[in-house]
């Protein structure tokens, strides 16, 4: 809708998503973490520091990359091939699959792009993922096959001359 249909606020929304591209990936998660902290407006869903905020995050980024490029691919198809399925009587939802189908490898390059984006963004993530003092990193779970520390009478980290508490 956004590269073919004329509504009001068009140019303003295009704008919007543009600008969006350029934003830093640590912008975005201080944003973010500005909305979903404790005394911010979304703050009672109590997602800071979780999976959810780092996927809402990558939505975030993702979304205006996706948007801009798949307006550029969709705005790339020959007009008439929208007015020729519509003259042939296609609805609107089959005339945006003829016109998508038209554009399926500008668009794969749109998830491809996006995808890569998120993959390879950090400072989101680590603004509004990562752990604080107030809330540790959760330790890993013990394997039965590591050996209990002796309370008493044990060597010291310093003493000993093996490198974890397996080879000791």
């Amino acid at each position: 809708m956004l590269a073919t249909r004329p509504f009001w606020g068009r140019r303003a929304a295009l704008t919007v998503v543009n600008t969006a591209l350029a934003f830093p990936t640590v912008v975005v998660g201080l944003l973010l973490y500005g909305l979903l902290s404790r005394r911010g407006p979304l703050g009672g869903v109590a997602w800071l520091y979780t999976w959810q905020a780092i996927v809402v995050g990558d939505v975030v980024l993702a979304f205006p990359i996706a948007a801009a490029l798949a307006a550029a691919a969709v705005q790339g198809v020959d007009p008439r091939i929208r007015r020729t399925a519509e003259t042939l009587g296609a609805g609107r939802w089959r005339t945006a699959w003829t016109v998508a189908r038209e554009a399926r490898f500008a668009l794969a390059a749109v998830i491809t792009t996006a995808f890569g984006h998120v993959v390879a963004e950090i400072g989101s993530a680590m603004t509004v993922g990562a752990t604080s003092a107030a809330r540790p990193a959760p330790s890993p779970p013990r394997s039965r096959f590591t050996r209990a520390r002796a309370t008493s009478g044990s060597r010291s980290r310093s003493d000993s001359s093996s490198c974890c508490s397996l080879c000791s």
